[in-house]
């Protein structure tokens, strides 16, 4: 996928086009008179785009320990973190909580990329994973063959979480990265709205390099629609951004709960031009599955399906019906955004907080 726009010469020169965030801030900091070269400031730090391995491990915290190692039947190597039962109640983060281990999630959508096999994921120049956790959706495309994948979360606790499964797997730096990307700030998303860069920063021209695939498994929470939906929407490009080159997709997969936020999600998402299928079997139902099944099985008569009509997309989000081996109750959708531009998602004003 190539950029839209070309960076200002002054900007190319000294920090990473792929990252945006550091590039926003970097502008910010010239116009500062601020030099870049000899000394970051503390506030383009705080916005930097990769997290270096010394970074992760200061980030370490020693409350935790690593509790349980896993090789996923795709040979990918997943330390899991225990954590303190009582850590919410105290002040922790629940986020850190959440994404320390593995959920059936992840587990599915990363045996549906073996089943898609090299072919599909080395065809993708950029993976983008958001809301990682332990990285398993990641770390399984960069073990299939994708040549660059970033890995992105905002829990901080979770970056050396995710460091060390990088290097257990023996990925470099240069083909697994991780970024530090809060869904509440559009400064730190790779992609951010062009309405919000030229407004806060006066950049009128910033420069994309699009993920060609975006992975996101077990992200969807009640409250959480509406930041979903924006931080998704701002790192798909449309048609009209790709000038006729193949449309990115992002695969999205999450369990059906009784509190399920999808309906909303689907509202707020067909606004910024989104669109959604479904990967269903020959019956109509859900597929997906867990660990000790083979790929083949599941996914052999599968295909994906529109969701053209609100009607279906209502019967989704509150009454699906899932295939004999989805006895974890997963859905897992492709995602393209055909129209509007990655800007309106800026204007999704009303987010909740977590």
């Amino acid at each position: 996928m190539r950029a839209v726009k070309s960076l200002p010469a002054k900007i190319q020169g000294h920090l990473s086009v792929y990252h945006i965030d550091r590039t926003i801030r970097s502008e910010l900091c010239l116009r500062k008179g601020l030099n870049h070269k000899t000394k970051p400031c503390l506030e383009c730090r705080r916005a930097s785009a990769l997290v270096s391995a010394d970074e992760t491990s200061k980030s370490h915290n020693p409350v935790t320990s690593f509790h349980n190692s896993i090789t996923t039947d795709e040979g990918v190597i997943i330390h899991e973190r225990s954590t303190d039962s009582n850590r919410v109640a105290t002040g922790g983060h629940q986020g850190f909580v959440w994404g320390s281990v593995l959920w059936p999630s992840g587990v599915s959508l990363a045996k549906y990329l073996a089943w898609k096999g090299p072919a599909y994921v080395q065809s993708k120049a950029r993976v983008l994973e958001l809301g990682s956790g332990t990285g398993i959706v990641g770390l399984t495309a960069a073990k299939i063959g994708a040549p660059s994948v970033t890995l992105t979360d905002n829990e901080s606790e979770l970056w050396s979480t995710m460091r060390r499964n990088i290097e257990s797997n023996g990925f470099s730096e240069k083909q697994v990265r991780i970024h530090g990307l809060d869904w509440r700030d559009p400064s730190t998303f790779l992609c951010p709205p062009a309405d919000f860069a030229y407004k806060q920063l006066g950049i009128r021209s910033p420069s994309y390099e699009y993920p060609d695939l975006v992975l996101a498994a077990d992200v969807l929470y009640s409250g959480m629609d509406k930041l979903f939906a924006r931080v998704l929407s701002s790192h798909l490009a449309s048609e009209e951004e790709t000038a006729g080159e193949k449309l990115p997709e992002a695969l999205l997969a999450c369990p059906f709960r009784k509190d399920s936020p999808l309906e909303g999600f689907f509202e707020v998402s067909m606004r910024l031009g989104l669109t959604f299928e479904r990967l269903e079997d020959d019956q109509g139902c859900a597929v997906g599955g867990f660990h000790g099944i083979t790929p083949s099985n599941i996914f052999s008569s599968s295909g994906f399906v529109p969701l053209a009509s609100d009607r279906q997309r209502k019967a989704i989000a509150n009454d699906p019906t899932f295939s004999s081996y989805n006895t974890k109750n997963i859905q897992i959708f492709r995602v393209q955004r055909v129209g509007r531009t990655a800007e309106e998602s800026f204007h999704v004003k009303r987010v909740s907080r977590l």
